[in-house]
C-alpha cells in the first residue's frame, strides 16, 4: 500500500455501523450534547434573570418579551446560514465557529448596562447559537448507528433540558455571591469544548461525498436549500409543524415560567432555581426514552403518544 494511500485511510473517520454503537459515534454523540447543553445554557441566562433585571434597571415585563422576541428572530440568521457553511466548509468547522461564536459573546453580555446592550449582545449571540443546533444534529445524525438513530437524536435532544438544569444549578449558587452577571462570565467556559471536538472529531465522511457532488452541480446548487422540501414535501412539512410546534410551547415555557414562579407565584429566586432543576432533571430521562421507544417501534406510535399528553399537561399552572 502507498504512503498516500495509508495516509487516506488514517485520516478516515470510522463510518458509522448500522446496529451497533462504537467509541466513535458514542464521543460524535457525547461532544455535541454538550454542544447543545451549553447552548441551552446560553439561552437560559436571561430567563432565569430576568425577575433581577426588571428590578435592577426598572423596566416592564414588556421590555424583556421585547427583547427576547428580536434577539430571536435575529437568531434565525444562524438557523440558515450554519448549516450552509457546513455544506461549504465543513461540519466540524461551522460546529467550532457556533460554538465559539456563542461563547465569546455571551461572556461580553455580562457587561450590558441597559436593555439595549442586553439586546444587541443577546442578538449576536443567537446567531451562533441557533446555528450550533442544526450542525450537530448533523454531525449526530451522519455519525449514529442507523438503527438507534431516534435514540441518539433523543440523547442529542436531551441536552435542552441538561443544559437549562446546568443553569438553574449554577444561578442557584453564583447569582447569590456574585450577582446575575456571573452567570454570563461563566459562559465562556464551553469555548473549551473546541479543543476536544479539534481532538477528537474527523470531519464527516458524508460531507466529503456531498462536497464533491457540489462541486460538480456548481454554486447555484449548493445554496439551494430547499431542494429537500421539493424532494419530500410531505415529510418536509410534516417534520417541520412538529419541530415548530415544539418549539413554540418549548420557548413559551422556558422564557416565562422562571417569571412565573419567582413572581407570579411570589416562590423566590432560590426555589424557582430548585423547581426548574428538578424538571429539568426528569426531562433529560424523557428525551432519552422517547428516541428509544421511536426506535423499537417506530415514530408514528410513539411522537403523538409523548405529544398527546405533554399538551393536556399545559393546563397545569393556570389551574394549579
Amino acid at each position: 500500500m502507498s504512503t498516500a494511500s495509508t495516509a487516506s485511510v488514517a485520516v478516515t473517520p470510522p463510518v458509522a455501523v448500522s446496529d451497533r454503537w462504537t467509541r466513535y459515534n458514542a464521543t460524535v454523540l457525547t461532544i455535541c450534547i454538550l454542544g447543545w447543553a451549553f447552548d441551552i445554557y446560553e439561552a437560559t441566562i436571561m430567563q432565569l434573570v430576568t425577575p433581577i433585571l426588571i428590578k435592577e434597571w426598572g423596566i416592564t415585563p414588556a421590555t424583556m418579551g421585547t427583547v427576547t422576541t428580536i434577539s430571536r428572530w435575529i437568531g434565525l440568521i444562524g438557523t440558515f446560514a450554519f448549516p450552509v457553511l457546513a455544506d461549504l466548509y465543513g461540519r466540524k468547522p461551522a460546529l467550532i465557529w457556533a460554538i465559539l461564536g456563542y461563547s465569546i459573546f455571551t461572556g461580553l453580555t455580562g457587561f450590558s448596562t441597559g436593555w439595549i446592550m442586553l439586546l444587541i449582545f443577546s442578538s449576536i449571540t443567537r446567531i451562533a447559537l441557533a446555528g450550533e443546533n442544526p450542525v450537530g444534529m448533523l454531525m449526530v445524525t451522519e455519525t449514529a448507528p442507523t438503527k438507534w438513530r431516534a435514540t441518539a437524536l433523543g440523547g442529542l435532544v436531551g441536552g435542552y433540558p441538561f443544559g437549562y438544569m446546568l443553569c438553574s444549578l449554577a444561578a442557584l449558587v453564583v447569582v447569590p455571591l456574585w450577582g446575575w452577571r456571573s452567570l454570563y462570565f461563566l459562559g465562556i467556559l464551553p469555548a473549551l469544548l473546541v479543543l476536544w471536538i479539534r481532538i477528537g472529531i474527523k470531519e464527516s465522511p458524508r460531507y466529503e461525498r456531498v462536497t464533491a457532488q457540489m462541486l460538480k452541480d456548481g454554486l447555484k446548487k449548493q445554496l439551494d436549500i430547499l431542494s429537500p422540501a421539493r424532494e419530500y414535501p410531505r415529510e418536509t412539512l410534516i417534520a417541520s409543524l412538529v419541530y415548530f410546534f415544539y418549539l413554540f410551547t418549548w420557548l413559551g415555557w422556558s422564557a416565562w415560567m422562571p417569571f412565573y414562579l419567582a413572581t407570579e407565584k411570589q416562590l423566590g429566586f432560590q426555589t424557582m432555581g430548585s423547581y426548574l432543576s428538578i424538571w429539568m432533571f426528569c426531562a433529560i430521562f424523557a428525551y432519552w426514552i422517547c428516541g428509544w421507544l421511536c426506535d423499537v417501534f417506530g415514530r408514528r406510535w410513539v411522537i403523538p403518544a409523548f405529544a398527546i399528553p405533554a399538551g393536556g399537561g399545559w393546563d397545569w399552572p393556570r389551574t394549579s
